[in-house]
């Protein structure tokens, strides 16, 4: 299994819920805000004005005028500060030059910055936990529905690690990496700081893959240590992206396009699904070359190089009935950064293509390797 089946099925559902459910949100958020103003109020020891000054989206210092015009003297407040518009204390957030991913810029779910430090919004908590809880239900009846149902057996370890020539470790990988993703964008939009997101979100990445695993024990799969080992890797990777900001210059990301180039003509798959549609995935190493070399060379921020793993004859015989010997396929292509590369699209949009950007868009790739081979927009060919 290179995907935990119904993968893609969540990231589907996942985009329908995100409009109502950031819409829920903002309307939540709105509504407390609306409650603290009641209750919220500036005191003053003089009959002065105040005029707020903004240090990097934090009102950080207030300068405090009297009736006479004199703004001599200035109160610098400790966090939390206040916000004037409202009168609502506000905790410290990032600001806009401070929250960046690979030196360009992060978006949230619901386009706020994150706190600084931990502060649960409980509204926008239960809604996205609710969200979150709804795809992982999704995704577990899809599973039992299509893999597990009527083929329940004692729970046993397998050991394969040869199978689909890799291609479905690399899978486990990259989905345990998405599934990170996926938790900790849902933890920074529910008020948990970057910093705790960073860890608990590989943590839930991990412990879902766990789950999926655990549930092929009690299947023909079994449970697999290889797999497993993959299912850890990936969280782990994605953790230490945020610890060392270094390694944001790297990226995993995943193409596909039906591929029967080297199997005799027939796609391969059980039934032509997708997740286990090996020979037309490729798994991309991309990197942000312009944060690698020196500033004096100019390199364009939203191209980058990506190298490609992919497959070929695996699980699927040709039309003569010969049994295919599975292969592997090394690309280097070109590669993009949707969030440098396209313009401004307002919070959620942006938010969207950050999370577009884990996936291999069609651009220029010479395969390497069972032949050398240009194509003009891989994965797309014909």
């Amino acid at each position: 299994m290179m995907f935990p089946k119904g993968f893609f099925v969540g990231i589907l559902l996942l985009s329908s819920l995100c409009l109502p459910l950031r819409a829920q949100v903002g309307e939540a958020v709105a509504g407390e805000r609306e409650a603290d103003n009641s209750s919220g109020e500036i005191v003053s020891d003089t009959t002065s004005d105040r005029l707020p000054v903004e240090l990097g989206g934090v009102e950080e210092v207030t300068v405090v005028a009297d009736s006479s015009g004199d703004a001599s003297s200035a109160n610098v407040h400790s966090p939390p500060p206040f916000d004037t518009a409202s009168k609502k204390e506000e905790y410290p957030r990032y600001t806009l030059d401070e929250y960046r991913y690979a030196k360009a810029p992060r978006y949230t779910l619901t386009g706020d910055l994150p706190y600084r430090d931990t502060h649960v919004r409980p509204v926008p908590a239960v809604l996205t936990g609710l969200g979150v809880a709804g795809i992982v239900a999704a995704i577990h009846i899809y599973q039992q529905n299509a893999w597990w149902s009527d083929r329940r057996e004692p729970f046993h370890f397998t050991v394969d690690w040869g199978y689909a020539a890799q291609a479905d470790k690399f899978g486990h990988f990259f989905a345990g990496y998405m599934s990170s993703y996926t938790g900790y964008e849902a933890l920074v939009s529910s008020g948990f700081s970057p910093d705790v997101a960073g860890w608990m979100g590989p943590l839930i990445g991990l412990s879902f893959q766990t789950y999926v695993e655990i549930e092929d024990g009690f299947s023909p799969f079994g449970f697999d240590p290889t797999d497993q080992y993959a299912n850890t890797i990936g969280p782990l990777f994605f953790g230490l992206q945020h610890y060392f900001p270094d390694l944001q210059n790297f990226k995993f990301k995943w193409s596909y396009f039906p591929n029967d180039e080297y199997q005799g003509g027939v796609r391969s798959g059980h039934d032509e699904i997708i997740v286990d549609d090996y020979n037309g995935q490729t798994i991309w190493f991309s990197t942000k070359v312009a944060n690698l070399l020196p500033e004096s060379i100019a390199w364009p921020k939203w191209l980058r190089l990506a190298f490609g793993y992919g497959t070929y004859n695996v699980d699927r015989i040709n039309e003569r009935n010969e049994v295919l010997v599975p292969g592997r396929r090394y690309f280097i292509s070109l590669d993009y950064d949707l969030v440098e590369m396209l313009p401004d699209l307002g919070d959620f949009g942006n938010w969207l293509l950050q999370t577009a950007d884990y996936l291999h868009w069609p651009a220029p790739a010479l395969q390497l390797a069972p032949e050398v081979k240009f194509y003009l927009a891989w994965p797309v060919h014909f």
